[in-house]
């Protein structure tokens, strides 16, 4: 099991650390820990809040008058530093339809349904991913890595291009040609998996080039497929430089820096 070193703690207030979903651990909140580091990489890391610290800065009156009409009315409940989020696209606040007909044949007093398909992507996954764009920001990343079988990497892809990032999405081969095209509309890199989703989950070797002309990896056939007029498609394992230092990756490699999302979303930057 190899455990990523550890990098410098957080200077965000309302964040304690996190807990290991697994062994229920307590580790306190460094930028780029990924997965508990005792029980490896299937140990999805909880958030730990300091509600004290948001319960002075975030009250019923407080929220009433901010007229916010997107997520970000909620930062202060967010994993990330104070900042001006404006300039990300307009997530959440979606309305609520009474069902009426529902709630009386189920016999229920009220039932409302949340139309997330008006988020900017047609997904209520553009609220993980606009987190996950906005903390690539906060830690200086250009390069965003996702595996989904659709609905997640478009929204990575859009949430992305609307903040200048790059995006390098891996997807089943059986996602549908519909997705696929608004990845692509979005910039995207995209790599077709030969496989279902769990081969798009597995950590990428040195590609090889076959015969055929398809790029195969370690463990899984990479098919990569491209629209007119899209830049070269690049394996994971090439170099993607950081914002921060400019610097490139030696050797034509990366390394695989940090996760904020249900669905697999990476950052990458120069190893």
């Amino acid at each position: 099991m190899s455990i990523l070193p550890r990098k410098k703690k957080s200077n965000i207030p309302h964040l304690l650390g996190y807990t290991c979903t697994i062994c229920h651990r307590h580790f306190p909140y460094e930028e780029e820990l990924l997965t508990c580091p005792v029980c490896g990489d299937t140990a999805i890391l909880d958030i730990d809040y300091d509600y004290d610290i948001i319960r002075r800065h975030v009250s019923r009156e407080s929220l009433g008058r901010d007229h916010t009409n997107s997520m970000w009315r909620y930062k202060a409940f967010l994993p990330l530093a104070e900042r001006d989020f404006t300039s990300s696209l307009r997530v959440g606040w979606t309305p609520l339809y009474r069902s009426i007909r529902l709630e009386a044949e189920l016999g229920l007093k009220a039932l409302y349904i949340k139309d997330d398909g008006l988020n900017p992507t047609a997904s209520l996954k553009d609220r993980a991913s606009a987190v996950a764009v906005a903390k690539a920001l906060e830690l200086g990343y250009d390069t965003i890595s996702c595996s989904s079988t659709g609905n997640a990497a478009s929204s990575c892809a859009g949430n992305a291009a609307r903040e200048g990032l790059k995006t390098v999405i891996f997807v089943p081969e059986r996602a549908p040609q519909g997705k696929l095209a608004q990845m692509l509309a979005f910039g995207a890199h995209v790599v077709s998996v030969v496989g279902d989703y769990r081969e798009t989950l597995i950590p990428p070797g040195r590609p090889s080039i076959n015969t055929d002309g398809t790029t195969e990896m370690p463990a899984s056939t990479l098919l990569w497929r491209k629209a007119k007029r899209q830049p070269r498609l690049r394996s994971p394992s090439s170099c993607i430089s950081n914002r921060q230092t400019g610097s490139p990756c030696p050797s034509g490699t990366a390394a695989q820096s940090a996760a904020f999302t249900s669905d697999s979303a990476i950052f990458w930057r120069s190893a």
